[in-house]
């Protein structure tokens, strides 16, 4: 777990912040950042997570090398905290499984900009495409 979670945390705590903290959790490497560990690794660290009084978690689940369906169920079942699905959602498919997975929430970023979903149309457009698939 980073050190700047457990210093974060604390910050917020000691000022009565009403900010929410969703730190990302496992073992976060390069830029773009990628997820590494394994699925044991990046569950313990979930839970430490939790016990710290994160408001959440970010999970760089499709930034994984691994099973990201395994990843994102393990975390899932090992927290009783919100988990946010971070980095490349970016395609109808993946929100249909976001939605399937029953995940709190997920991003969807770069695939707007780069008019993944509604290839030439304006990020107007696209955004209001993803938020019909939403539902």
């Amino acid at each position: 777990m980073p050190q700047h979670t457990e210093k974060t945390i604390r910050y917020l705590e000691e000022r009565k912040s009403e900010t929410k903290f969703f730190p990302y959790i496992g073992r976060i490497v390069g830029h773009p950042c990628l997820l590494r560990g394994t699925i044991e690794e990046i569950v313990s660290d979930a839970k430490r997570t939790q016990k710290l009084c994160a408001d959440g978690i970010n999970l760089l689940a499709y930034r994984y090398d691994g099973n990201i369906q395994e990843l994102i169920e393990s975390v899932q079942s090992s927290i009783g905290i919100l988990l946010v699905i971070a980095g490349n959602i970016d395609s109808y498919e993946r929100i249909i499984e976001m939605k399937r997975l029953g995940v709190w929430g997920y991003t969807v970023g770069g695939a707007i900009m780069e008019s993944r979903f509604l290839p030439g149309k304006n990020e107007t457009e696209q955004i209001k495409a993803v938020l019909r698939e939403m539902g």
